[in-house]
């Protein structure tokens, strides 16, 4: 996944896929969209809390869709990283949990600290 953001400070993901780690993932569960909408819900330094909308996911038989939230992006002096410590998506036929910790790897330089407005 790729989250870019534009000059008015707008983010949104693409490129999102999923790669096998565990076995289900990128074959039983896997993304059927490619851009998610990336709203901010807080913001801190090192830290914020952010929500992913528009979310479209195979689950096995079933699917996911809708806003994924809450999650925390951690960067600067914390590790780069998405963590979704119980994160919750609506999905039929039952609600979609997400756990776990995305590693992030930033692209191009940076200079100081990033806050989210």
């Amino acid at each position: 996944m790729d989250i870019v953001v534009d000059a008015a400070g707008n983010a949104r993901t693409t490129n999102v896929v999923f790669s096998p780690g565990h076995p289900l993932c990128g074959s039983l569960i896997r993304p059927l969209t490619t851009n998610w909408d990336f709203v901010k819900l807080s913001k801190g330094v090192d830290t914020g809390q952010f929500q992913l909308q528009n979310v479209s996911v195979q689950a096995g038989a079933g699917t996911c869709l809708g806003t994924l939230t809450p999650l925390t992006l951690r960067w600067g002096s914390n590790p780069n990283q998405i963590q979704a410590s119980s994160a919750t998506v609506a999905g039929s036929p039952a609600v979609c949990n997400v756990a776990g910790i995305l590693n992030v790897v930033p692209t191009g330089s940076t200079v100081g600290d990033f806050r989210m407005q």
